[in-house]
């Protein structure tokens, strides 16, 4: 189970949005397939994460 999400201020790093797919930069993972839908987010919020992750949404 993830825990509550924390709002901070945003900082830098990739921005992704409900129903968005990340997918590691790093090699092996790539290699491996490795990605995640990104459904936990509500509607109208903005999710950030690390630069080693290429995030591709729908729109």
């Amino acid at each position: 189970m993830t825990k509550k999400p924390i709002k901070k201020t945003f900082a830098g790093g990739m921005k992704f949005l409900k129903d968005d797919v990340a997918i590691a930069r790093i090699t092996p993972c790539l290699e491996n397939g490795k990605t995640a839908l990104l459904s936990r987010i509500g509607e109208e919020e903005i999710g950030v994460g690390s630069t080693e992750f290429i995030v591709s949404g729908k729109g």
